[in-house]
């Protein structure tokens, strides 16, 4: 006889996962090998993860199979079906499919996608399989018997006339071909389950560009995503890589940007602060509704990703779900690095005949003391759009070409104190490059403080 100690280590994937589970069926805390190399036990731990899958794939499918006259509420019932089919792998979406009647799958189709309203469900295989399937399992318990018939009157005529229309005209198929009646009620919800799909379809989701440092983290990070994850959602990816010159990197963000929004904006995923300041950028020129969300970890992005395929979820919720986000605290002693890093991995490669590191020394000094008077903490977020907006803009200033601002008055009349606080905050570098900052040029430093006024 062979004796064999199983570790950790020698289990393949599946078998890690379900160990708990198959160690409870054998009575050793070893394997035995007769002298054929054969092991009942063994075959325990080869067979179970495949019946497990099985036995799991087969919950999910009967978890569709429901006779409404039991439901309370059919529209709340709808919308849990449909979000959780909208996250289903592609693995419980093939279950999905094998469990549709081919009859069902044909004739229904061939009537949804000839309306214009519901032909764009032919790109949501999730939803259209939970129409499906409902109606495959409606079909098997009417003509199994196993069908409570009510005979109330329709209500979704009213709430939903053109939905239930199209629902009668696909049950009057299955009516004629198998010699039954369907319900009312079994009609009111097929037109509610189409009614409530066409909202999902309709509400596009906001697209997510991950930018990150690094020659392929960026890219890698959206490749597994897109392995691993189904579903309806717009992701790309930008490496920020040493060789990237600054403009350039805005410049393809304003072109991904372009790209991946569908009309409900661009949620910006960034590893570290210096880049939180490019949805800012593309807004201004683009137009496009922007978030940012730092700092950048693989399980918050898994996380975004699942719930940006939700209708239900615009961007503003994205940013408050960010599990990162929500357990990121700036530590005070990271300051002085963080600018060493922004000014030698940013300002220096952007400014073009200044002394970078001598620039940034002078407008920390000019930060501080405008942070001071308005009353606003220090951020790491407010230093790198003060330190890098700044140091191009006294550059351009020296070289006596700063911009004009056409909203100059206005914003003078409406802001004049908090105009008149940025331009104290300038004394030092004033004082010390021996300039003077136009009040065109302030109008952008004071609005780049105005959303952490109190």
């Amino acid at each position: 006889m062979y004796r064999l100690e199983l570790t950790q280590s020698d289990l393949d994937h599946d078998a890690k996962t379900y160990s708990g589970s198959i160690m409870k069926m054998i009575e050793t805390d070893y394997v035995l090998f007769d002298e054929e190399g054969h092991s009942d036990d063994f075959d325990k731990f080869v067979e179970f993860p495949l019946q497990s899958r099985a036995h799991l794939l087969s919950q999910f499918v009967n978890g569709f199979d429901i006779d409404i006259s039991s439901l309370n509420s059919m529209e709340d019932y709808v919308y849990e079906n449909i979000n959780c089919l909208k996250n289903c792998s592609e693995t419980y979406l093939k279950a999905l499919r094998n469990n549709i009647d081919p009859y069902v799958f044909s004739v229904t189709t061939s009537i949804l996608f000839s309306h214009p309203d519901y032909s764009s469900l032919a790109a949501h295989q999730q939803l259209l399989y939970g129409i499906l399937l409902h109606i495959t399992n409606s079909i098997r318990r009417i003509k199994s018997g196993n069908y409570h018939h009510d005979d109330s009157e329709s209500l979704s005529d009213k709430i939903y006339s053109e939905e239930f229309r199209v629902a009668k005209e696909i049950y009057s198929h299955f009516e004629k071909k198998y010699d039954f009646n369907v319900s009312n009620r079994e009609i009111d919800f097929l037109a509610s389950y189409l009614a409530i799909t066409g909202k999902y379809v309709s509400q596009t989701s906001p697209a997510i560009l991950v930018i990150a440092h690094g020659e392929k983290t960026a890219s890698d990070m959206v490749s597994y995503i897109r392995k691993t994850i189904a579903g309806d959602y717009h992701l790309d990816a930008i490496d920020y890589s040493e060789n990237m010159q600054l403009n350039d990197l805005l410049e393809l963000a304003c072109i991904k940007s372009s790209e991946l929004n569908q009309g409900s904006g661009v949620l910006f995923f960034v590893d570290m602060e210096p880049l939180t300041t490019i949805s800012e950028h593309v807004i201004r020129t683009t137009g496009i509704p922007t978030k940012t969300i730092f700092p950048l970890t693989m399980n918050g992005l898994i996380q975004i990703i699942t719930k940006s395929m939700s209708a239900e979820n615009d961007m503003e919720s994205l940013v408050l779900a960010n599990p990162a986000a929500q357990n990121y605290h700036f530590r005070e002693d990271d300051r002085d690095d963080f600018i060493r890093a922004v000014t030698e991995r940013i300002i220096a490669k952007s400014v073009i005949f200044i002394d970078a590191q001598k620039i940034v020394d002078i407008l920390k000094v000019c930060l501080d003391d405008a942070l001071q008077m308005l009353r606003i903490p220090y951020s790491n977020d407010i230093a790198v759009k003060y330190l890098c907006h700044c140091s191009i803009m006294i550059e351009r200033v020296i070289r006596k070409e700063a911009w004009d601002n056409r909203r100059l008055k206005q914003y003078l009349s409406q802001n004049h104190r908090l105009l008149d606080t940025v331009e104290q905050g300038f004394e030092y570098a004033a004082g010390s490059l021996d300039i003077k900052i136009p009040q065109t040029e302030l109008v952008y430093v004071a609005e780049m403080f105005e959303p952490y006024l109190q």
